[in-house]
C-alpha cells in the first residue's frame, strides 16, 4: 500500500528556496515590461524625439548668448552648450520613462495582473524592486537608442562630437540614474492623488524638474543673473545628481557626491512605493 503522506516531503523539497523565487519573478516582471515596450513603439519614439527637440531648437537658439560651457569634468575645454546638454537630455529619456511607467503601474495597481503580482508569497521590496530594474533596463535602452539619434543630428545639424568611448563607461550609472528616477517617479505617484493625470504630471512636476537643474547650463548660471535661490534649488533637486553622474562618467570622470544622493534618494524611494503599495495601508486609507 502506498502511504498517502509520503509525497509530502518530496512536495516540500521541491518548493524552490527564496532567492530562486525572487529571481524568477524578477526575470517575468523584467521580460513583461521589456515586452510591453516593444509592443508599443510609438511611446518609445516619442520618448526619444521629445529630447531632439531641445538638441535642435534650443541650444542654437542660446548658443550665441551663452558661449562655451566650461565646468568640471571637462576643465580648462570649452564645450559647445548643444555638447554640454546631452547628458542632460539623456537624463530626460530616463526621467520621462520613469514618470510613465509609474503612472502607469498606479493606473493598473487595481488590476487582476497587479493584484496577483502584489501577491505573490515574496518580499513586497522584491516585487517593486523588479518593476524598477526592469523600467530602469527599458529607460537604459531608450536613453542609448536617443543618444544614437543625436550622434547622427551631431554629425548632420548641430555639428557636436559624442565620446562613445566614454558613454560605454557611463553604462551601469545611466542604469542607476533611471533606477533612481523610476522609483522617485513611483513613490510620488503612489502618494500624490493629483499625478494620476499625466498631461498634468508632465506640465507640473517633469518640466520644473527638467529646467530647475543644471541638464541644459551650470547651475552656478542662476546666480550669475542674480537667482542665487535658483541655484540652490537645483543643487538639492535630485535630477541635477543623476544628470552629472552621467556628464561625469561620460567624459572618464567621477563625482562621489551625486553616485551618494542617487543611491540615497532611491533607496528611500524604493522604501516608500513599498509601504505605499501595502493593501493593509491601503484599505484603512479607504475605510478611514
Amino acid at each position: 500500500m502506498i502511504d498517502p503522506t509520503a509525497a509530502l516531503p518530496r512536495a516540500g523539497a521541491r518548493q524552490a528556496p527564496v532567492f530562486l523565487r525572487a529571481l524568477r519573478a524578477s526575470r517575468a516582471v523584467i521580460g513583461r515590461e521589456i515586452g510591453r515596450t516593444v509592443a508599443r513603439p510609438g511611446r518609445v519614439l516619442a520618448v526619444v524625439l521629445f529630447p531632439l527637440l531641445w538638441l535642435v531648437v534650443f541650444a542654437p537658439g542660446v548658443q550665441s548668448l551663452s558661449g562655451g560651457v566650461s565646468v568640471a569634468p571637462y576643465d580648462g575645454a570649452y564645450k559647445p552648450l548643444q555638447e554640454y546638454m546631452i547628458p542632460g537630455l539623456v537624463a530626460l529619456v530616463l526621467l520621462l520613462n520613469g514618470v510613465r511607467s509609474a503612472l502607469a503601474f498606479v493606473h493598473e495597481r487595481d488590476a487582476e495582473q497587479v493584484r496577483t503580482l502584489m501577491t505573490a508569497p515574496l518580499p513586497r521590496w522584491v516585487l517593486i524592486g523588479a518593476r524598477l530594474v526592469a523600467v530602469a533596463v527599458v529607460s537604459l535602452a531608450e536613453a542609448y537608442l536617443c543618444l544614437a539619434a543625436m550622434a547622427v543630428l551631431g554629425n548632420f545639424i548641430v555639428g557636436v562630437d559624442i565620446p562613445w568611448a566614454g558613454w560605454a563607461v557611463a553604462i551601469p550609472f545611466v542604469f542607476l540614474a533611471g533606477w533612481m528616477l523610476a522609483a522617485a517617479s513611483l513613490a510620488l505617484a503612489v502618494f500624490v492623488r493629483a499625478l494620476t493625470d499625466r498631461a498634468g504630471t508632465v506640465l507640473f512636476l517633469v518640466v520644473p524638474v527638467f529646467l530647475l537643474s543644471s541638464a541644459l547650463y551650470p547651475a552656478w548660471r542662476f546666480r550669475d543673473n542674480d537667482a542665487a535661490y535658483l541655484q540652490a534649488i537645483a543643487t538639492l533637486n535630485p535630477f541635477t545628481h543623476a544628470v552629472e553622474l552621467i556628464r561625469y562618467a561620460a567624459y572618464g570622470s567621477f563625482t562621489a557626491m551625486s553616485l551618494a544622493v542617487v543611491l540615497g534618494v532611491g533607496a528611500v524611494a524604493v522604501l516608500l512605493a513599498v509601504v505605499g503599495f501595502d493593501p493593509e495601508r491601503r484599505t484603512a486609507r479607504a475605510t478611514s
